[in-house]
């Protein structure tokens, strides 16, 4: 067997770490069919609540008991169709909007979405509360906040600009945000009781830059900060979250107060599959160099890392050198040397 057969033969093996930190959030645990529903307890947002000693730490495992907590509001969140909206007009491409309505009051506000390959693709928002005079906020670009397959240790950024009217004067808002998926852990819920969960830390730096004279310029009257966090179980999206009070500089990871503290008490969704266990990659293709192979595979749901390994035995059944562990979807062989034989297979770890 020539060297090219061999690697062109390759074949795959999948196994699985069962372990916490392995928690996949996928873009099928989230809220994005229109009749969906959920509800959550929330402080009241006139009065921040302490929320240090439950923020917990980073890494873990670990447990948020947050079958506690307060109960001034409820706040409903409906996924609705846009062309039933009559401000849907103003985001065209989204697929469907998130309404949230303070029960209490009847006062609603709309988050203008969109599912991609990519992830949760966000339009903008309407909120009359934000912004009487001009409520539909256009995000310029759009962003997409959550990606598709959220794991533990996955880091992303997004920025996003819009425009606003503050007391009659043209404004610019733009907004910069770090997400780091920090903590791992359990999380038990008022009704819905306890599962396993992934927390994400976003740092938001928040610009405003105004037009005094209306003359086209924009001069910054003002930078903060504020800090959310964001608890995501399997088949609940977004099933807790934590923001921080606005500051000149960036909140600390254990904020003192938060100005909402939200909690899930009930949903219409039903929990899909979970990704308990990393299905096979495909696509596998390898370019020969000179003395090393290029390997490239397509990503798996569920799957955290990849471990590759080779043999020189052409059936397979000696033993298995590790050719080393990647997060990505491709690996450079360097240990080809001369014209051997070769086959390989691909590891995928949770």
């Amino acid at each position: 067997m020539n060297r090219i057969t061999a690697l062109i033969g390759t074949i795959f093996s999948i196994s699985t770490l069962h372990a916490q930190e392995a928690i996949t959030i996928t873009s099928a645990d989230m809220f994005n069919e229109i009749g969906l529903y959920y509800r959550a307890f929330m402080n009241n947002p006139v009065s921040p609540v302490p929320v240090s000693d439950l923020i917990g730490e980073k890494g873990g495992p670990q447990l948020w008991d947050f079958a506690d907590g307060p109960t001034d509001t409820i706040q409903r969140f409906d996924y609705v169709p846009v062309d039933e909206l009559s401000h849907g007009q103003d985001f065209p491409d989204a697929t469907f909007a998130e309404r949230k309505t303070n029960e209490a009051t009847g006062e609603s506000e709309f988050l203008y979405l969109e599912t991609v390959p990519e992830g949760r693709k966000v339009y903008g928002f309407y909120s009359e509360n934000f912004n009487p005079l001009a409520p539909s906020n256009v995000f310029v670009p759009p962003i997409v906040d959550f990606p598709a397959q959220i794991n533990f240790g996955d880091k992303w950024s997004t920025a996003v600009a819009y425009t606003a009217d503050i007391f009659g004067i043209p404004a610019i808002i733009s907004q910069n945000s770090t997400f780091e998926v920090d903590a791992f852990g359990i999380i038990d819920l008022p009704e819905v009781g306890f599962g396993d969960t992934l927390r994400v830390n976003e740092l938001v730096e928040i610009s405003i830059e105004v037009d005094l004279f209306g003359e086209g310029t924009f001069q910054n009257i003002s930078t903060d900060f504020v800090r959310n966090l964001y608890w995501f179980r399997p088949g609940m999206g977004i099933a807790a979250q934590m923001n921080s009070t606005q500051s000149g500089s960036p909140p600390a990871d254990n904020f003192n107060n938060a100005t909402a503290f939200l909690r899930l008490f009930e949903t219409n969704k039903e929990a899909g599959p979970s990704c308990e266990e990393a299905q096979p990659v495909s696509d596998l293709s390898i370019s020969l160099g000179s003395n090393s192979a290029l390997l490239k595979w397509t990503k798996t749901e569920c799957a955290q890392s990849y471990r590759v390994e080779s043999t020189t035995t052409p059936d397979g059944l000696e033993s298995w050198t590790e050719l080393g562990t990647t997060n990505d979807n491709f690996m450079l062989d360097t240990s080809i040397k001369g014209n051997h034989t070769s086959r390989t297979k691909t590891m995928c770890y949770k």
